[in-house]
């Protein structure tokens, strides 16, 4: 239960806190931005070289295109596989397995190989 009676001072103080934190996001902001107009403005002078760092216009670019394209899906296919192969081989360690040895037991061709071997 929030309590009504709040002296002026504390108001005022809490005003002064809040002003404080937008303040700086602003300010925040404001560098984030200003770097950003300044490595276009260089990028596009060629004082820095664009092969090298790129320039957020061409970021912003390739960032928006990425929908349209399939690299979308296939970083989320790849992630898939990263994690389920993650996932086998912590549980596969959990049990004290030896992939090697799995791969062997289940697999027809390595145990026509590993039979051949004397």
């Amino acid at each position: 239960m929030k309590n009504k009676a709040i002296s002026e001072d504390r108001k005022q103080y809490l005003r002064k806190v809040k002003k404080k934190k937008v303040v700086v996001i602003v300010t925040q902001l404001a560098i984030v931005l200003g770097f950003i107009i300044l490595w276009e403005i260089l990028a596009n002078a060629n004082i820095i070289d664009s092969f090298i760092t790129s320039q957020p216009s061409r970021v912003w670019e390739t960032l928006t295109n990425l929908s349209q394209n399939d690299l979308l899906k296939h970083i989320g296919i790849t992630s898939l596989e990263t994690i389920i192969g993650f996932l086998t081989g912590t549980i596969l360690r959990y049990f004290n397995c030896d992939c090697f040895m799995v791969v062997t037991i289940f697999s027809k061709s390595s145990r026509t190989v590993f039979s051949s071997i004397k």
